[in-house]
């Protein structure tokens, strides 16, 4: 990692906790504790895709070609892609993101995991239970199968 880049997320990370401060609601779902090695290889390779697809579409880039790098696949990258859109329509508020070279989860990003832990083990109930009190229910079914989607690419492609 260059100097330039460390300074560009340290800038991205002094934000995200200014925009923290601004909004007290926020707080209570950004845990600085969470931390990457808390989550499976695919886990953590799924929510790094994630934040550089999140920043490549704020950057105008071909989002789709900065997952499939990421990820693999373009199978792979088309359904992150699709979970990520979604996500951005159904999340009440926006969704928290952390820089890409940060080694902390955001709340938001640990619910993503969670769900998506879920969906890898094909574990419907414990998914409702996550995403339950966060969307509406007619959004579940929807947002259980591009979970299931992505888990299902993610495993594949660790078990090649």
């Amino acid at each position: 990692m260059s100097p330039h880049d460390r300074t560009h997320c340290s800038s991205d990370r002094m934000k995200l906790d200014n925009d923290l401060k601004d909004n007290p609601r926020r707080i209570e779902y950004y845990s600085g504790k969470a931390r990457l090695s808390a989550f499976t290889p695919e886990e953590v390779s799924a929510l790094l895709a994630f934040r550089f697809g999140v920043i490549s579409g704020q950057k105008g880039l071909d989002v789709t070609q900065i997952l499939t790098c990421r990820l693999g696949s373009l199978k792979a990258a088309t359904h992150m892609h699709r979970l990520m859109t979604s996500l951005a329509n159904i999340w009440e508020g926006p969704f928290m993101v952390a820089p890409p070279c940060s080694r902390t989860v955001t709340l938001d990003e640990a619910i993503m995991c969670k769900m998506l832990r879920c969906a890898m083990a094909d574990n419907r109930t414990q998914f409702e239970n996550v995403i339950g009190p966060l969307l509406a229910t007619k959004s579940i079914p929807a947002t259980w199968r591009l979970f299931r989607n992505v888990a299902d690419s993610l495993l594949d492609r660790h078990n090649a």
